[in-house]
């Protein structure tokens, strides 16, 4: 567990000058200037990192896994296609092995994953509603699950409802910001209906 945060960690740092390049470049070369939000701003940065997190995670971590797929005898046993199961293979860990770290890191750890998403997503997109916030979180861990088989990693039924459901916790979490700290939301999706005109 402390190795996967560790690694997220260094390529969200990895991708913070990158991402502070572009956006400078981008910010000079738009024709129309327009008043910047610091939280919409924020929000982008922060939406960006933790994308940079996930796929260094989830794709750029698929040298290792492929090493560690080709011992096993079977090709296809590396791919989930029962829903749910998650919850057996979890139960069958903490029981035989009393490790609760498969939990942890496959429940759990999807879920984490994708709150970025549902929480900075409605934020800097007014449009963004609560289905078209989980629709984004599904299409995004589809994509990783595709990339995954061509990588030669596993792909699991599992980690899509996972992931879904961590973007619904981060529009929750969106909801309840706008509860307590209104004019967070408000100043962000006003930059985003200036950038709209």
């Amino acid at each position: 567990m402390k190795e996967y945060i560790l690694e997220t960690l260094i390529a969200m740092a990895a991708a913070l000058p990158v991402y502070l390049i572009v956006r400078a470049v981008l910010l000079a070369l738009r024709r129309k200037k327009l008043a910047r939000s610091w939280a919409r701003e924020l929000a982008l940065c922060l939406l960006s990192l933790c994308l940079a997190g996930l796929f260094s995670q989830t794709l750029l971590a698929g040298g290792y896994a492929l090493e560690r797929n080709r011992e096993r005898a079977v090709w296809w046993s590396q791919f989930n296609l029962v829903p749910f199961r998650i919850f057996a293979d979890s139960a069958a860990q903490i029981q035989r092995n009393h490790n609760f770290g498969y939990f942890i890191v496959n429940f759990l750890g999807n879920i984490a994953m994708f709150v970025p998403v549902g929480l900075f997503l409605p934020m800097l997109c007014p449009k963004c509603s609560f289905g078209k916030t989980l629709l984004a979180g599904l299409g995004i861990s589809l994509l990783i699950e595709l990339c995954q088989i061509l990588l030669g990693r596993s792909a699991d039924i599992d980690d899509l409802w996972l992931n879904t459901l961590g973007a619904a916790a981060g529009y929750a979490l969106f909801a309840l910001a706008c509860r307590i700290w209104p004019k967070l939301a408000h100043c962000c999706h006003a930059r985003a209906r200036e950038t709209q005109e």
